[in-house]
């Protein structure tokens, strides 16, 4: 499955390397689009981008959604209307790529003029779903009332901080990168229940610092590349460690028993995390943070 990953994703990678490469003399487009909440109590959003850098920001006034495109020949398709008490928004943005066989490392620079700037309401639940082909995302998303967030990346470079306590408990947050790097910063304010990743090819970095105030248990699968975990000392940890002869492990200052490592905080009436990492041919390194 994974082989099959990695090689969809080389011809995602060189289709739209060779779009960019031709597309270089022609002129920027841009649009804007906005739509007001009205009675709304909350919105759910699918989001699907083919190539672009990805903004995240607070929508102002009244609005649900806002956005602004920079684009070379297909501007977004975008539908907003609400239904009962909920905000419906569908929107697909990029360039349609085509392949013929170049092979060459990924540069996001080369995208740097497709922008997909993004403003979201922060006065009503979010449901969150976005799809990515190739895109670089730097994201705050700090304050958002989020019940639900769900990202899937083909080729990415991803940044993503909860700087402000999310108000709402997040039932889940589903991640999957087929190949690039990620970092999510301040896990604890995020306020989720589970967090499940899946990444093919990579290097992973996850911070689960910030204001934890209920149990989380989060489920992580790399297959071949770095994932990093930093843990603060202030909650307890239980690490389930699945890994291979293919793996390298790091663990430092907790008990290990079988597979499973912990702190003298599990167990306690402190929030919990429970983790589960699973990992093929990786270098797997848990740190403590001060």
């Amino acid at each position: 499955m994974k082989n099959i990953l990695f090689f969809a994703v080389f011809l995602l990678i060189s289709a739209a390397l060779i779009a960019a490469e031709a597309d270089k003399n022609k002129e920027i487009r841009k649009s804007e689009q906005s739509f007001p909440l009205e009675n709304a109590t909350s919105v759910s959003a699918k989001v699907n981008v083919s190539v672009a850098n990805v903004i995240i920001e607070k929508a102002g006034g009244n609005d649900a959604f806002a956005g602004e495109f920079s684009f070379l020949e297909e501007p977004p398709r975008i539908e907003y209307r609400t239904e009962g008490d909920e905000g419906k928004l569908r929107l697909h943005f990029g360039e349609t790529v085509n392949h013929n066989g170049n092979n060459k490392d990924i540069d996001f620079d080369e995208f740097k003029d497709w922008v997909c700037r993004l403003a979201f309401t922060d006065r009503v639940p979010l449901s969150l779903d976005f799809k990515l082909e190739i895109a670089k995302a730097d994201w705050d998303l700090g304050g958002f009332q989020i019940s639900e967030l769900e990202i899937a990346s083909a080729v990415s470079d991803l940044r993503i901080d909860f700087s402000k306590p999310n108000p709402i408990r997040m039932d889940d947050m589903d991640i999957e990168s087929g190949v690039g790097e990620m970092t999510l910063r301040r896990i604890g304010n995020a306020n989720i229940e589970r967090l499940d990743f899946e990444g093919g090819l990579g290097e992973y970095t996850f911070y689960f610092d910030g204001k934890m105030t209920g149990n989380m248990s989060a489920n992580l699968e790399i297959g071949m590349g770095k994932l990093t975990i930093y843990l603060p000392q202030n909650i307890g940890v239980r690490i389930r460690m699945e890994d291979s002869f293919l793996t390298s492990v790091s663990v430092h200052d907790m008990r290990k028993n079988g597979d499973y490592y912990t702190n003298a905080l599990w167990n306690s009436n402190r929030p919990q995390l429970d983790i589960r990492v699973d990992a093929g041919v990786s270098k797997v390194e848990v740190e403590w943070l001060d």
